[in-house]
């Protein structure tokens, strides 16, 4: 993913902390690239691999700006992001249980007809 180093640091003057200066831009963008490999998941909501890629990075860059200016110490840092990356793997792999279920069709069916008899119900 080549647009990972033309990503704009989020770097607010007013929250900067002295271990802040601490930590490298190169770094940064590091963590912003390992929460985007934690996100990605075969299911893609868009048609567009690229529009997908995109709002993948800009949700990273949200998630890693938050973190940076949230932890106390660099060793904060680490540990704010390391739960955030473990925490979208695991999203990613229910998700993707979760769509490879069997059971999925059968729910939805399940649904579509509780629907049907609400409606049907309602028109007697």
């Amino acid at each position: 993913m080549a647009e990972i180093d033309k990503i704009e640091l989020d770097f607010r003057l007013e929250d900067m902390k002295d271990w802040h200066q601490t930590v490298a831009p190169d770094f940064r963008k590091r963590m912003i690239k390992n929460l985007v490999d934690a996100m990605s998941s075969s299911v893609n909501p868009f048609n567009d691999e690229e529009q997908y890629n995109k709002a993948l990075l800009i949700n990273a860059g949200i998630i890693e700006a938050e973190k940076f200016y949230k932890a106390e110490s660099r060793a904060d840092y680490y540990h704010l992001i390391a739960k955030s990356i473990y925490e979208s793997h695991q999203a990613v792999e229910k998700l993707e249980n979760w769509q490879s279920s069997p059971e999925l069709p059968r729910q939805f069916d399940t649904a579509l007809n509780l629907a049907e008899d609400e409606s049907s119900e309602d028109s007697d």
